[in-house]
């Protein structure tokens, strides 16, 4: 294939499978997820970190928003934009490095795979995060190949934002530093001032991480290593290994997933040869591989957590089907069947957005986190207006950051959503947002409680002169393909004795 061929090919794909996630968006059913009305609600408080990450997120959501308003597009746009620029920026690279049909290859199994469809359409750290790691990674290569002092200053700034995004991406600044200890061609560079600069940088942006968390009891740090080290006992439960291996195999593509392995083993074996720049990808993916394997041996990670390991493990595949024969010949045989299935598999899951579910029940489908958020936002402003309330006289209540979020989201007038706890739940970030004198401040005003266990109305009844099921609909449940995936209690709460609530113990 030429190169004007395969470019022609890249660009009106790119632009009809960009379209695509804008229709998506546009046209699909469902609504945002809890996590995403959350980073909504930290758009509105903009800060320099949050209780769980670090402050990207927000600042691209309040940006969008800016313009689009609070719309599911001015949400999710950013997640659209990130990704474009991550699979733009992605194959211009390979083009420029080992020619289009290599770069038009690697790119289509970019974007048949489940698990970065997915980041293209929901706004999550996932998008700015691969964005930052793939521009690391480029950026890394260039500052110690060409000894340029900018491209050593780009990469302490993209990791910086890609912490700022996902925190595991500080991984690749040790990572950067270890490969550079560990090749002697470049040993001399850890202590040249170009890394110093860099290192200075990198410091520059963390820097507000810690003073948040020094302002806010480390509550960051203790959530994150929450994820990681057992409240506990430690037990060994491999399980959870195979688990995230089977979850792997089905957001990647089970072909795609295990040519990626075979990829990093084969750039494993072939360590020892001159080849740098696969020792420089093992060093600046595999730290992320060993962390990750090590934490599901006991408890269970999140699917998306070894996201940046497939930037590193995609780079390192185009480079070995590019100078390796070997590599090649094997690569040749599977790469388009894997793009396939993974077609068929991005397509299924892309159905589920249009309720198209396969007889599946509502309870297993990956939708079901989409579903009824924006009936709960309904409902609240339908119990205000029939009790005509004034906002002055009034607040809405809930006990999760989920329900909370949504419903200042798709609620009419977007209200500051009050959360307590009851006992049922961890710390989130509505616990440093909101002090004792705010609770206090509240004081003999009437609540809109919204309750996920009725049995939770026991515990605020006190808080409250009276506590009544809120009328004419004192519970809402919410049905997905045929199966009831939630429902919500509301009462009306009578002179609130603004009393705080406990503090949640869990981090």
């Amino acid at each position: 294939m030429t190169q004007r061929n395969a470019d022609t090919i890249f660009g009106a794909l790119f632009l009809l499978l960009t379209a695509a996630q804008l229709a998506v968006i546009l046209f699909n059913p469902f609504d945002l997820s809890g996590d995403e009305a959350h980073y909504w609600e930290w758009s509105r408080r903009l800060d320099i970190a949050y209780y769980s990450k670090g402050p990207l997120v927000a600042w691209l959501i309040a940006a969008s928003t800016h313009f689009l308003g609070a719309t599911e597009l001015g949400v999710r746009l950013p997640a659209v934009i990130c990704f474009g620029l991550f699979s733009l920026i992605f194959y211009i690279y390979l083009r420029g490095r080992y020619g289009a049909d290599i770069a038009l290859i690697s790119w289509l199994a970019v974007r048949s795979a489940l698990i970065f469809a997915q980041t293209g359409l929901l706004m999550t750290t996932d998008a700015p995060a691969v964005l930052f790691a793939l521009l690391c990674l480029i950026s890394g290569w260039h500052a110690v190949e060409r000894k340029s002092v900018r491209s050593w200053c780009w990469f302490a700034v993209f990791a910086g934002l890609g912490i700022w995004a996902k925190y595991t991406l500080i991984m690749l600044v040790p990572a950067f530093l270890l490969f550079l200890l560990c090749a002697p061609v470049f040993r001399r560079e850890v202590f040249a001032l170009r890394c110093a600069s860099m290192l200075c940088i990198v410091s520059f942006f963390l820097l507000p991480l810690i003073v948040w968390n020094m302002q806010n009891g480390w509550v960051n740090v203790a959530h994150n290593a929450g994820h990681v080290v057992h409240a506990e006992a430690f037990r060994f439960r491999p399980r959870f290994f195979f688990e995230l291996l089977a979850g792997q195999a089905g957001l990647v593509g089970p072909l795609l997933f295990a040519g990626l392995c075979g990829a990093l083993w084969a750039g494993y074996q072939r360590r020892r040869k001159s080849d740098l720049f696969v020792r420089y990808l093992l060093f600046m993916t595999l730290p992320l591989v060993f962390f990750v394997v090590a934490v599901s041996l006991t408890k269970r990670v999140y699917a998306n957590w070894p996201m940046p390991v497939y930037v590193g493990a995609l780079l390192l595949a185009a480079h070995l089907s590019a100078e390796d024969e070997v590599f090649r010949s094997r690569v040749r045989g599977w790469i388009a069947p894997a793009i396939l299935l993974n077609l068929l598999i991005t397509l299924a899951a892309h159905a589920v957005l249009f309720n198209i579910n396969f007889g599946l029940p509502g309870n297993i489908l990956p939708t079901k986190k989409l579903a009824g958020w924006q009936k709960l936002g309904e409902a609240v402003d339908r119990a205000i207006y029939t009790g005509r309330q004034s906002s002055a006289d009034m607040f809405v209540m809930t006990d999760e950051y989920a329900p909370a979020s949504a419903v200042s989201f798709y609620s009419a007038q977007h209200p500051f959503v009050y959360c307590t706890n009851t006992g049922r739940r961890r710390m989130n970030q509505y616990d440093v947002w909101i002090k004792p004198k705010d609770w206090a401040a509240l004081r003999g005003k009437r609540a809109l409680v919204v309750l996920k266990h009725a049995q939770d109305a026991e515990y605020l009844r006190m808080k409250f002169s009276a506590f009544l099921p809120a009328a004419p609909q004192p519970d809402l449940q919410f049905v997905h393909s045929g199966t009831k995936i939630r429902e919500f209690f509301l009462f009306w709460g009578e002179d609130f004795d603004g009393s705080a609530p406990i503090s949640p113990q869990a981090r």
